[in-house]
């Protein structure tokens, strides 16, 4: 019926049809019955889709829509409101705007808005109009996120506009809201709201539990679920969890973990955490879960530990269960390919193992699954949110979405890789005529392929039976790539089949499907930072209050000093859960904070004093200091004991008084006492027979044979006898020793580096800096290299008298290039190293990690401006094997004559580099042939550039440069151009009937009238920055005497930064540009290279208090040479009034500079004479 032209029926049939759906809408006490509900969802389709029929034929005849309505009356009203809901969903979606929406529902609006909201059809055409998909989209997430919409519809509306103006701070956030009118948002909304609430009348009609493609009403709903609030979505579906819920369990019950056998060093999954509960919780999980009475389902009980569950067991038995799902301590779940190759984005997401596509999957793993389904169940009912780490794809899933190519390259950056180099090489050959036979291609790069496949967990699987002996030649190449990516696509299929079953044996499938798939993990999961603020109103003081001193600090070091991973570890240790509920009523019980000790001496009872610090580690035995009481602690590496000894020896303590003073300054605690350091620092001989140790503010080195402190026969006090004073030594920050024995001390008051021999205590001094700022855990290399990091303790609170004086970043000296690991060095490569040097140091072999590195990095980027020619030509023989890598480019003329005309002969498209986003293209039209040119710069127009940059010298063909420049304003993904050139002739009002996305914009040297602003503004309603040059009295341009055209000029709400030149002898006068810069309300920084008509003070004045009223920065700049008339004294005194003086970044800049001559040669030409008159090295300001 769907597809058929000439599909009728038989009139009997399509009336026994209608009686049968109007009985069927009749009768709700059938509805109870699944098979009758299923059966009517049948009836409404067929009788919608011949209805559409019919109404299809009338489209040829008058009065249509009123002929149709006629015979849609004869159904009852909840499906006269589904066919109207359609009608409405066919307009919303209709991107030709040619479907109009129907009348009734004006006529049902009369009910249903205030008396204060007017609405026709008329407003619904009219804001049509203005809206696509993109910022229909951002208006549903405005109306999502702003809470006035619960508390009343017609506040909101009212609330979007200011004084009929657009409030722009409302949308900020919404960029595509900003170039609307005000009245067609409001509109907009107001049909977005109807549309949901005509969608709730007739939600029972329809079953969302059935799959895609199974009822055409179902999925015209389901498809466009975005354009309903989330708000009123997870309402729906959070009633239909009270309407499923069930109550058969009087007791709930006790499961058992073992968390030593958990923890144990065997790999074995059926020892983890998740496996001793899904073992005991699996088979009535479909039951117990949907149970929500108890704010426990069942009481944890920890083998050997004599725990008592009162929520924090239970909480943290979950917490445990799903730190073992994202592990590899269990089959189920592997790490995806891009966070396995550290490489793409959703490192951290895992993936549903891979089984092989040929064989079932156990049904042990099958219920695991399905086990964590019902896990999932219940943290929606519960509100107890898991940390799982799934990717997009799987929620899309449980939720019976396709899934697409960009869900797989989300989680695997590279699995298309290969048939998308191959058939874009295809391509190639195919454009530039190699010929009709490719295989020599398959026989280079894809000899080795077979119709076989590597998983994402890294095994080999045929695509279909025989597939490994079948090589990949042209003729079946695109069979290959049909079955390739039919694997990937349903790599994961079975897996999250068998979770989604789980999830909805728990929770109702109908109105979860009308979810998205983020809304879906987020009421699973929760959000993915832990939100501090929603903790903060959730929690209650015991003896103490938000103003109380410890709890300000407390909430400090919660914000400002823990990441969200430090947060996480915090919420699990004190709730047994590392997720916060979604919202203030979710919280079950309050976050407590209590006070444990009531004055400053019981801290010492309470809280513990033991610091372990540095530790040297010998062949058996491992040697640590204790600073917090004073001792020595070593641990038997082969058995495990632990023992502390010398802690009550006066070696191991400090001695009072000493007062040591680095950069001038006494280093004292926070009471402003001499900070008081016990034993800190200590080395172990290459012999392992003695081991040296001291305070770090002690004068000597203590020294104590290793056999003495591992005899565990030898009491205290006779070890404190083998004890001797060493060497004499000076307060220090850290110390190591090299292979020889020697020690190496950071003296902290010197602020030096000595070298101490150990046999016989001489000291030899190899650094003085000032820079050496309390060198601490330093160390020797083994080529040599002694490392210090600069720890900077003396500037800390706690050794500065409480005052914090630590300069970031910390740094270390010295380091080698060579020791950085892989990843820092690929994120070297591709962000801040030019490729004409990596090419020129690496090629060739020469050093066969760097060439690995070179290889396996993504983005790369080749700068040629001012480049050696034998270095260019060099790259030249190489750049091909580069091109689907070059993210940024530069060439140029300047100093380096026939650059361009050699790069374009090589790469005559600039569309060969694929991964091009940004482009520096200078060139002079005198050392290139024009239709080189004029081709490179078309072909950017098949680019994804996002920043351009064009350089022009032009003497010729100067129309035509005008022309191809004014195109590149529609290219899709520029974000930021920069145009320098000489161009006299460019037709600006061309840019008129353009649409750019252009948020940052400089001009310079070309014709620009003053007039042709509008044109700009008209093209790029995005424009963030502009910075352009005016004309002067040589061109004509509007403003001049006499008649001029009316102009146009659109609001510029995203305008955030404006620079404008004008010429010495510009006629642009303050009411001109008064009329430009009141379109621009958001405007925070102005700058203004004036002449003198612009220099008035109280017109500057008027302007910035009434049409400027978020301005932050304006500068008004202009020369000596400029207001010779007026005098700089006049001018000056103009300004020296209370207003100006009283503003803050509001500054009148007047500069003499020193005179300029144009050297009038090659490609700078193009320099403007009007900005360079500023930028000229200035005599006086």
């Amino acid at each position: 019926m769907q597809t058929s032209k000439k599909f009728s029926l038989n009139e009997r049939i399509e009336h026994f049809m209608s009686q049968l759906l109007i009985e069927l809408l009749s009768n709700e006490a059938s509805m109870n019955s699944r098979t009758i509900k299923i059966l009517r969802i049948i009836v409404m389709d067929f009788v919608f889709l011949d209805l559409a029929r019919q109404k299809s034929q009338l489209s040829t005849t008058n009065n249509v829509n009123q002929q149709f309505e006629i015979k849609l009356y004869e159904f009852p009203q909840n499906f006269q409101n589904l066919c109207m809901v359609i009608d409405i969903i066919n307009a919303m979606t209709d991107e030709t705007k040619q479907t109009q929406y129907p009348e009734l529902l004006i006529i049902q609006s009369y009910d249903m808005l205030d008396e204060t909201l007017p609405f026709t059809l008329d407003d619904i055409a009219i804001s049509n109009y203005y809206f696509d998909h993109t910022s229909d989209l951002q208006l549903i997430s405005l109306m999502n996120n702003d809470a006035l919409i619960e508390h009343s519809f017609s506040e909101f509306i009212h609330s979007l506009a200011i004084d009929n103006m657009p409030n722009l701070t409302r949308f900020e956030l919404y960029p595509s809201l900003l170039n609307i009118p005000v009245n067609c948002i409001q509109n907009r909304a107001k049909l977005f709201h109807l549309f949901e609430i005509f969608v709730e009348k007739f939600l029972s009609l329809l079953d969302f539990s059935l799959s895609p493609k199974t009822s055409i009403l179902t999925d015209k709903i389901r498809i466009v679920k975005n354009y309903l609030s989330n708000r009123k979505r997870i309402q729906w579906f959070e009633h239909s969890l009270i309407e499923t819920k069930a109550n058969q369990f009087s007791t709930f019950p006790t499961i058992q973990f073992d968390f030593v056998k958990a923890n144990g060093t065997e790999n074995n999954e059926q020892r983890t955490t998740f496996y001793q509960g899904y073992e005991q919780l699996h088979e009535n999980a479909h039951l117990l879960f949907r149970n929500d009475d108890n704010q426990r389902l069942w009481e944890a009980q920890y083998i050997g530990m004599h725990s008592i569950d009162h929520g924090g067991p239970y909480r943290d038995s979950i917490t445990s269960m799903c730190s073992d799902i994202c592990s590899t301590r269990l089959p189920l779940f592997i790490l995806c390919p891009n966070g396995r190759t550290n490489i793409g984005l959703n490192r951290d997401r895992w993936i549903p193992n891979v089984f092989p596509p040929n064989q079932s999957i156990p049904i042990e793993i099958k219920k695991q699954y399905q086990f964590i389904g019902q896990l999932m169940g219940m943290a929606i009912r519960r509100k107890h949110h898991l940390d799982l780490k799934f990717p997009n794809l799987l929620w899309k899933q449980l939720l019976e979405e396709q899934i697409t190519m960009k869900d797989i390259e989300a989680i695997d950056i590279q699995s298309f890789a290969i048939i998308k180099e191959m058939e874009n090489n295809i391509k190639q050959n195919k454009s530039i005529d190699i010929g009709s036979d490719t295989n020599y291609l398959f026989s280079s790069i894809m000899s080795e392929l077979r119709f076989d496949i590597v998983s994402s967990a890294g095994h080999t699987y045929e695509l279909f039976p025989g597939g490994k002996d079948i090589p990949i030649i042209a003729n079946n190449f695109n069979e290959y790539c049909t079955y390739y990516r039919e694997y990937r696509l349903n790599e994961f299929r079975r897996q999250i089949e068998y979770i989604r079953q789980g999830l909805c044996s728990v929770v109702p499938n109908n109105l979860m499907t009308l979810l998205t798939a983020s809304e879906l993990e987020e009421v699973v999961c929760g959000k993915h930072q832990i939100d501090i603020a929603l903790l903060k109103r959730n929690t209650q003081y015991n003896n103490s209050n938000l103003e109380t001193p410890y709890i300000q600090r407390f909430w400090k070091v919660l914000i400002e000093m823990f990441d969200d991973e430090q947060r996480k570890l915090f919420l699990k240790f004190v709730w047994g859960r590392n997720t916060l509920p979604s919202g203030d009523e979710d919280f079950r019980e309050k976050f407590s904070i209590n006070l444990l000790m009531r004055n400053e001496y019981e801290a010492d009872i309470m809280l513990p004093r033991f610091a372990l610090n540095d530790v040297r580690i010998g062949s058996h035995y491992a040697f640590l200091t204790e600073s917090g009481l004073g001792s020595v602690v070593i641990i038997n590496l082969q058995t495990g004991q632990v023992r502390r000894v010398l802690d009550n020896h006066p070696s191991t303590k400090f001695v009072d008084p000493t007062v040591v003073r680095m950069e001038g300054r006494a280093i004292l605690d926070e009471k402003g006492q001499p900070k008081k350091m016990h034993n800190n620092h200590l080395e172990l001989t290459p012999d392992e027979k003695t081991l040296f140790y001291k305070p770090p503010f002690g004068y000597n080195w203590f020294q104590v044979s290793t056999d003495d402190l591992t005899n565990e026969t030898m009491t205290e006090s006779e070890l404190g006898n083998k004890v001797l004073t060493s060497w004499k030594a000076m307060p220090t920050g850290g110390t190591t020793m090299d292979d020889a024995g020697n020690i190496y001390l950071m003296d902290i008051e010197r602020q030096t580096v000595w070298q101490q021999n150990s046999v016989d205590g001489s000291w030899t001094l190899l650094i003085h800096d000032e820079r050496i700022n309390w060198g601490d855990a330093s160390d020797v290399s083994a080529d040599g290299f002694l490392y210090i990091p600069m720890s900077q303790i003396n500037r800390l609170p706690s050794s500065n008298n409480g005052t914090n004086r630590v300069e970031k970043p910390f740094q270390m000296s010295p380091s080698k290039f060579e020791s950085l690991p892989n990843e820092i060095l690929t994120d070297i490569i591709e962000k801040y190293v030019n490729g004409v040097d990596l090419l020129r140091a690496f090629s060739f072999q020469l050093n066969q990690r760097f060439d690995s590195l070179i290889i396996q990095s993504q983005r790369l980027r080749f700068d040629f401006i001012q480049c050696y020619q034998d270095d260019f030509r060099f790259c030249m023989g190489l750049l091909p094997a580069y091109t689907n890598k070059i993210e940024e480019l530069a060439i140029s003329e300047q100093n380096t004559p026939g650059q361009v005309y050699a790069f374009l002969s090589f790469f005559r498209s600039f569309a060969l580099f694929q991964q091009l986003r940004k482009l520096y293209f200078h060139f002079n039209d005198q050392a290139l042939d024009w239709n080189i040119i004029q081709d490179a710069l078309h072909s950017l127009l098949k680019t994804k550039v996002d920043t351009l940059s064009i350089k022009a010298s032009i003497k010729e063909n100067r129309f035509v440069l005008g022309t191809t420049i004014a195109r590149l304003f529609g290219l899709n993904s520029l974000k930021s151009f920069s145009l320098l050139s000489d161009l006299d002739n460019m037709n600006w009002n061309d840019l008129g009937n353009m649409s750019s996305n252009i948020e940052h914009l400089t001009i310079s040297g070309i014709h620009c009238r003053f007039q042709d602003l509008q044109y700009i503004f008209q093209c790029t309603p995005r424009l963030k920055y502009l910075d352009v040059e005016i004309v002067g009295r040589r061109m004509a341009f509007y403003g001049e005497k006499g008649k001029h055209s009316k102009i146009i000029i659109p609001l510029m709400s995203t305008l955030r930064k404006l620079i404008l030149y004008f010429a010495d002898n510009s006629l642009v006068t303050m009411d001109m540009l008064t009329e430009y810069l009141n379109s621009m309300l958001a405007l925070k920084y102005l700058e203004i290279k004036a002449h003198s008509e612009l220099l008035d003070a109280n017109g500057w004045k008027l302007l910035l208090e009434t049409s400027l009223p978020l301005l932050t920065h304006f500068i008004l700049r202009t020369t000596s040479s400029r207001i010779k008339k007026i005098g700089i004294d006049n001018v000056l005194s103009s300004f020296q009034n209370s207003y100006w003086v009283s503003k803050q970044n509001f500054n009148l800049m007047i500069t003499e500079h020193e005179h300029w001559d144009s050297d009038d040669f090659g490609i700078d030409e193009t320099t403007s004479h009007i900005r360079h008159e500023f930028d000229c090295p200035v005599i006086r300001c």
